[in-house]
């Protein structure tokens, strides 16, 4: 029963893999290097500064290219898994879809409700210089979250990504699914 599977996911382009495993590899670089634990503001350290530091074409925060490599990992992950997808049952593509239509739902109203907080922080501190914007914390919340507080930009870029990485993937999950109704 699971050969199918199996065969499918050896037949996937190995240069995809390769190519979303480097991605990976990338954005583990700029959060190794750059993630230094601090408890006054959980992930400070990758929202603070900006590389590459001298003479450069292209500047950019660690947490933002962290983003832009782990969604191209997961982008070329998926392409790498066409195959599978394929052989799928066109009822459990149905479910993967909502899944990811719920995930996407739940971190939008992240990314909207941390713009409006981000906002309202910023007023109330006066804030008006890029290094005051990047201290802006997320105060702990309860005993199931995280007891140190939290980089607001970090928290919400996070959230940018799970977003992208749901909507993508409903985009490839409909793509799948056209190209099985052309043939």
């Amino acid at each position: 029963m699971w050969e199918k599977y199996l065969i499918a996911l050896q037949k996937g382009n190995k240069y995809f893999l390769f190519t979303a495993l480097a991605f990976f590899l990338c954005a583990s670089y700029f959060f190794v290097t750059y993630w230094h634990f601090t408890p006054d503001n959980f992930g400070y350290s990758l929202v603070s500064v900006e590389v590459p530091y001298q003479n450069a074409f292209f500047y950019a925060k660690p947490m933002t290219l962290i983003v832009i490599f782990s969604f191209l990992s997961y982008a070329f992950f998926l392409e790498y898994l066409e195959g599978f997808l394929n052989i799928l049952n066109k009822k459990l593509l149905y479910v993967l879809v909502v899944f990811f239509f719920l995930i996407a739902m739940i971190y939008l109203d992240e990314i909207i409700w941390h713009a409006i907080y981000w906002s309202a922080k910023a007023i109330a501190i006066n804030a008006t210089t890029n290094s005051e914007f990047d201290a802006i914390t997320f105060p702990p919340g309860g005993e199931l979250s995280s007891k140190y507080p939290s980089n607001l930009i970090f928290i919400d870029l996070r959230a940018f990504l799970y977003f992208t990485i749901s909507v993508y993937s409903i985009y490839f999950i409909f793509r799948i699914q056209n190209h099985k109704s052309s043939t």
